[in-house]
């Protein structure tokens, strides 16, 4: 089956234009952290009339999808991925014509995963709020079909935000607006998780802590205190290997 269903489409979908001029790195550098900015404060807002309810997603899930439940970025890049997987599939099993050469195809393939990575924001925002698992209506708001509809839409175009932010780094940032986003949400998880090994936080015993070992003093004080850094000091190895294996 062909594309060309999408062509009377394609003049209608919004996108972020080619830039015209070479992007000087200082501009690049701008671009990306005002997306890296918004994904923050995103990270950070619950839908209003919704709250998070008992139930938690994986956090391995979370962290590939840059997605936290309960918030604006419930879904996070959920939508975009699954577009991908699923026209790449269709194109590897030929239920789907694509020529990556001919450059008409590729145009028709980019506007094809986008319809479909917005109609999925869509559904994927319905089946996390409707159920009421993982983030529903505020008990203060009622539980209304309006305000269901409401914290839907929210999730849903903040999904589809991250398609355009995605094209916005990738066209006039730095790398790819996807790989920034799974960055952000893993170096986000790391640094809470360092400061709560050191520091202590919410649901962390403080006698645990870095600072809670030395503050107990005795022979065992320091011994123990680099136990508990152990976690940290193999997260930088590993980095380490990483980069190192990227680089022969």
């Amino acid at each position: 089956m062909k594309l060309n269903f999408i062509e009377p489409i394609i003049p209608f979908l919004p996108e972020v234009k080619n830039p015209e001029r070479a992007i000087p790195l200082n501009e690049k550098i701008f671009w990306t952290l005002l997306v890296l900015i918004l994904y923050f404060i995103m990270y950070h807002i619950v839908p209003f009339g919704g709250e998070l309810k008992g139930g938690t997603f994986l956090e391995f899930i979370q962290t590939v999808l840059a997605s936290k439940t309960g918030t604006l970025l419930t879904i996070g890049i959920g939508p975009i991925i699954l577009a991908s997987i699923f026209l790449q599939l269709f194109a590897g099993a030929k239920i789907i014509e694509f020529d990556p050469h001919d450059m008409a195809d590729k145009r028709r393939f980019a506007a094809t995963q986008k319809v479909l990575a917005i109609v999925l924001a869509i559904v994927e925002s319905a089946l996390f709020v409707i159920p009421g698992v993982y983030v529903g209506p505020d008990p203060r708001f009622g539980n209304s079909t309006l305000i269901l509809g409401l914290i839907i839409a929210q999730i849903a175009f903040t999904s589809i935000l991250l398609i355009f932010l995605d094209e916005l780094v990738s066209r006039y940032g730095i790398g790819s607006g996807i790989s920034l986003f799974i960055a952000a949400g893993v170096s986000l998880a790391v640094v809470q998780g360092s400061w709560a090994l050191i520091f202590g936080g919410h649901g962390v015993d403080a006698a645990q802590t870095v600072i809670g070992r030395l503050s107990g003093g005795g022979p065992t004080a320091f011994p123990a205190s680099l136990i508990a850094l152990l976690p940290i000091f193999f997260m930088f190895v590993i980095i380490v290997a990483s980069v190192y294996a990227e680089g022969v």
